[in-house]
């Protein structure tokens, strides 16, 4: 595996470009694909040391995550469901069990 690291112009070591670096070296690394707002439930809750309630309670308004601290998008729009789709969702799910 190539490192996922590179030098620089100035001699120094950084990161390279994520889509300089295949999915098996990021999974030698560590990473798995995940969704994105668990990615960052999971980073509050590291801010957080590892306490629910007090990411709830969170008051770091100016982090650029604090909106989706609690694992969802407050900008998601709900999309309403009419009772006809509602029916042949639930048609399709039981042709497929």
């Amino acid at each position: 595996m190539t490192s996922p690291l590179k030098i620089n112009t100035n001699g120094e070591k950084v990161g390279k470009h994520p889509e300089e670096i295949s999915t098996s070296e990021f999974e030698t690394l560590g990473h798995q694909k995940e969704p994105t707002l668990k990615i960052i439930r999971k980073y509050c809750m590291d801010c957080c040391c590892h306490q629910s309630s007090e990411v709830s309670k969170c008051v770091s308004d100016d982090c650029p995550l604090w909106p989706y601290r609690m694992g969802t998008n407050p900008f998601r729009t709900i999309k309403s469901v009419s009772e006809n789709q509602l029916i042949a969702l639930q048609e399709g799910r039981r042709q497929h069990e």
